[in-house]
């Protein structure tokens, strides 16, 4: 019998650990943050979008932001009718999820989301690295699932994984680097809860 509870508990306490998702998306546009959206029935939410570096694609090139604003915030009905038809390709992103007319607090680590009507974070960042933060756990595990079918290297986000800090650091400016066989690299440098990084963009 104590066997029988120690491993009811154990399971409990597993599925207690589960903060989120982690997994990894191409590196190349496409519809991503629709489907990710998509999956976590996003409509039923206001996003606070800020510190993102996305575009849209035109003509088969990097075309608008695909947030023109540092920071906004977008009904989940609207956010995903703007999304829907456009292809887009991600280099970092930072989204988050409120009830309709609760206000968006700033959120930086994993005790600021607990405390907050924030309910899902959404962070991208290095154009492939996703991490899904979020309070209902059905909406976790469907999520997981989904993620293990279209994405790849997707795992659950656990107290002993977590690197606790919800935000992306950007700075967006791009700069000449030098030229590369006729080729034309710009420089894009900043930092993340990652570390720090940087991005070249070849220009033919």
């Amino acid at each position: 019998m104590r066997i029988l509870q120690r491993l009811w508990a154990l399971i409990i306490r597993r599925s207690q650990m589960k903060r989120g998702v982690t997994f990894e998306i191409t590196n190349e546009y496409g519809w991503f943050l629709f489907e990710i959206l998509l999956s976590l029935e996003a409509s039923s939410f206001d996003w606070s979008i800020a510190d993102e570096e996305a575009y849209f694609i035109e003509n088969g090139e990097l075309g608008r932001k695909l947030f023109p604003e540092n920071k906004m915030i977008m009904a989940g009905g609207d956010l995903m009718a703007y999304l829907h038809p456009n292809s887009c390709y991600l280099i970092f992103a930072d989204l988050k999820a409120f009830p309709p007319g609760k206000a968006a607090g700033d959120i930086k680590t994993y005790k600021d989301f607990l405390k907050s009507d924030c309910q899902m974070a959404i962070l991208i960042v290095d154009c492939s690295d996703v991490a899904v933060y979020c309070k209902d756990r059905e909406r976790t595990e469907t999520l997981y699932r989904f993620c293990r079918e279209r994405f790849s290297n997707a795992e659950y986000i656990t107290d002993e994984n977590d690197r606790s800090e919800l935000y992306c650091l950007v700075i967006r400016s791009w700069m000449p680097a030098l030229k590369e066989d006729g080729i034309q690299l710009f420089l894009s440098q900043g930092t993340c809860p990652l570390g720090s990084f940087k991005i070249y963009l070849r220009i033919p």
